[in-house]
């Protein structure tokens, strides 16, 4: 009867276990796939000549001291 009864508990026991270990594996958020950026090949062109800039909508202007603007270059 002794034996019996220290299987049905350790046979429980497992059975717990493997009902946690489901519920854990159940409720994982999924992985991220990684972002990997392309390969570049070809290099970025960089410029060599000299840069014009058109500017348009100078209708009320009187002099250049009218007008600004304002240049980003990316690096």
């Amino acid at each position: 009867m002794n034996r019996y009864l220290i299987t049905s508990v350790a046979a429980l026991f497992l059975l717990l276990a493997l009902v946690a270990l489901v519920e854990i594996i159940w409720n994982q958020e999924p992985e991220q796939p990684a972002i990997e950026t392309p390969a570049a090949t070809t290099p970025t062109p960089t410029p060599t000549g000299p840069l014009t800039i058109q500017i348009t909508g100078l209708e009320g202007a009187e002099s250049i001291d009218d007008v600004w603007a304002v240049i980003e270059i990316p690096h």
